[in-house]
């Protein structure tokens, strides 16, 4: 019994050092579906607000075309995120406001003029997007709530075209 257990403990400390070097968001989403409905909720609220400053600031029409698209799908996405978890049973809320690392990029962006909000904003959103595709394509692939799950891959396209988009814009800012 006691090597039973050492084996045990040992296999899961010489696995944990692995389990370490995956994606934290990834990782998170696979285990969590209450992580992904919030991440991905954040995520959303993020690119809204994120995209009304950019329709509002910067002069560069890709930007502002870009923007616009983020603030339409983004907002028909948190829809269909917010009835899904309602229809799924997930106990976790959608949240209502973003979080601290998110707020402090909004005032970042906030902040920033011209160029540099240009820039700034198109970084934000390529890596924004690969996290959120990370995200999603995880969840598609490992998700426990079927409904949620389902939801993630109806989504996951989408995002995948905007992270395309917005690398090619940021090959040219």
């Amino acid at each position: 019994m006691k090597r039973t257990i050492f084996l045990l403990a040992a296999a899961i400390a010489f696995s944990a050092p692995a389990a370490l070097t995956i994606d934290p968001v990834a990782y998170a989403a696979a285990v969590s579906d209450s992580n992904f409905v919030t991440t991905a909720g954040v995520s959303g609220t993020f690119e809204i607000e994120s995209s009304r400053l950019a329709v509002a600031k910067s002069q560069d029409t890709r930007i502002k075309a870009f923007a616009q698209r983020m603030i339409s799908d983004h907002t028909q996405i948190a829809n269909d995120l917010e009835s899904t978890v309602k229809a799924s049973g997930e106990k976790t809320p959608l949240p209502a406001d973003l979080d601290a690392k998110h707020k402090q990029m909004i005032d970042q962006l906030t902040k920033a003029n011209g160029v540099d909000f240009n820039r700034l904003y198109v970084k934000m959103q390529v890596q924004g997007h690969k996290e959120a595709v990370d995200l999603f394509s995880t969840f598609a692939k490992s998700g426990r709530n079927a409904m949620l799950k389902s939801f993630a891959q109806k989504t996951l396209p989408m995002i995948e075209d905007h992270y395309k988009q917005i690398k090619s814009i940021s090959g040219q800012v």
